[in-house]
């Protein structure tokens, strides 16, 4: 006695990939390309995969080397555009390369901030050196203070480039 086919069986993506003898990566890449197929609660249609897997491949194989030589230069363009971009995604995530807008921002707010401290250089100064008569004295006075400015001015602080920056990334089923 033959069982009856369920043409709607779901299947998990492991035993999907290990019936077809491809990695999980591989029918992530076919769910996108139509090959493989998921129901609506996003499972691996067993019956309607494996059959459309069957075309694939017989379609594959009547397909002249140069459109697959071509398909495959097109993959990998795609590949190595989407690790460079996930690589610029690490990067501003360690903060080692910042968004434009973040360095204008910043940059803005040292520049207006120093600007500031600038102009307060002779509000603070004056009562300190009133009735100083010694010139060395003075000179010392007002180094110090203008190089406090300076040092504050040099210290670098990646978290003023990465403050109140939330950065979402794509689901990597998705990207795949």
């Amino acid at each position: 006695m033959i069982n009856k086919l369920d043409f709607d069986e779901t299947i998990k993506i492991r035993e999907l990939a290990e019936i077809l003898g491809i990695s999980e990566r591989q029918i992530q890449r076919l769910v996108k390309e139509n090959v493989i197929h998921k129901n609506d609660k996003g499972k691996y249609l067993f019956y309607k995969s494996v059959r459309s897997y069957i075309n694939y491949l017989r379609e594959l194989e009547s397909t002249p080397q140069q459109l697959q030589e071509e398909k495959l230069k097109n993959e990998i363009d795609y590949l190595k555009t989407r690790d460079r971009k996930e690589n610029i995604k690490i990067k501003i995530l360690e903060a080692d390369l910042h968004e434009a807008n973040d360095v204008k921002r910043v940059m803005n707010n040292i520049i207006a901030g120093f600007k500031g401290q600038l102009q307060t250089i002779p509000y603070k100064l004056a009562p300190l050196i009133i009735g100083v008569e010694n010139l060395g004295e003075l000179q010392e006075i007002i180094s110090d203070n203008i190089n406090s400015i300076l040092k504050e001015l040099s210290e670098y602080d990646r978290n003023k480039f990465i403050k109140n920056k939330e950065y979402i990334i794509e689901d990597d089923e998705e990207e795949e």
